[in-house]
């Protein structure tokens, strides 16, 4: 695996999160990003013959240190969104959009377009 490689397996590890964050559960969400992005880096390894070089490995750890910049990135990125745009993110993974629609007491077009527009801004944040 090449630098190029391991930074693909990166950004197709925050998009996989981005696409799957009503998915999310718990409060910490490195492992969760770091789970994509191991089974990513696997899928990868398993449709390649070639054996693990050194130097594969050690783009595999930089890909890892990536993984957990992103993390960070996206971190940054949910506290930059407003507290209505945060709740709703945060319980997007527990609830369902009826259970929001409810709590929240709005229409559900409104959850819908509420939740769009902060993963629009998440994804605008990140880059």
């Amino acid at each position: 695996m090449n630098k190029e490689e391991a930074q693909d397996i990166a950004q197709e590890t925050f998009t996989k999160a981005l696409e799957r964050i009503d998915q999310f559960e718990g409060n910490n969400i490195e492992p969760w990003l770091y789970t994509i992005a191991r089974n990513l880096f696997l899928d990868v390894r398993t449709r390649r013959t070639e054996i693990l070089s050194n130097e594969s490995l050690e783009v595999e750890v930089i890909g890892h240190d990536k993984g957990i910049e992103i993390s960070v990135d996206l971190q940054k990125c949910l506290e930059e969104l407003e507290d209505e745009e945060r709740e709703l993110m945060s319980m997007v993974p527990f609830h369902s959009y009826q259970e929001i629609e409810e709590e929240l007491n709005i229409s559900s077009a409104n959850v819908r377009t509420k939740i769009c527009r902060a993963r629009n801004k998440l994804s605008e944040c990140m880059g």
